[in-house]
């Protein structure tokens, strides 16, 4: 992987996005189940959906600072590799859903922090799939009129 990408000022604690387009579901109230990290972040809910985080991550914790991670190449997705501020979410509940249409920016907010990915950096900066199918973080018809 290149060199780390500074999304701290992306990611401004205060941030609480766009509407949501009428694709995306609003996940909150879901209970993050497992994270595992490999050359993407993939997060599975108990609601059923996942969301794999596939551009630059970070962890923005309450105090406001920024943790960064790095994606693991060649290896298979494990809960092995993550961080601690990534462990300590499993079982937290997502409390809020941020999108900003702009950059297609993502965040997932719990009581623990906010897992975050800067849509702007990637050709697919996230995925979900679940109940309705599968949604691609590039696709146009995120556009907002």
């Amino acid at each position: 992987m290149g060199p780390l990408v500074n999304i701290e000022e992306l990611f401004d604690p205060r941030f609480t996005g766009d509407p949501l387009p009428d694709l995306l579901p609003d996940l909150a109230g879901a209970k993050i189940r497992h994270i595992a990290l490999d050359c993407s972040l993939r997060i599975s809910l108990s609601s059923g959906w996942r969301v794999n985080f596939e551009g630059p991550s970070c962890v923005v914790l309450p105090s406001g600072e920024v943790r960064q991670f790095e994606f693991i190449s060649d290896v298979l997705p494990d809960d092995k590799y993550l961080t601690p501020e990534l462990r300590d979410l499993v079982g937290e509940p997502v409390t809020e859903m941020h999108y900003k249409a702009g950059t297609r920016d993502l965040a997932l907010v719990t009581p623990k922090g906010r897992i975050a990915v800067a849509g702007y950096y990637a050709i697919t900066p996230w995925e979900m799939w679940g109940i309705g199918g599968f949604i691609d973080g590039a696709s146009t018809a995120l556009d907002v009129d």
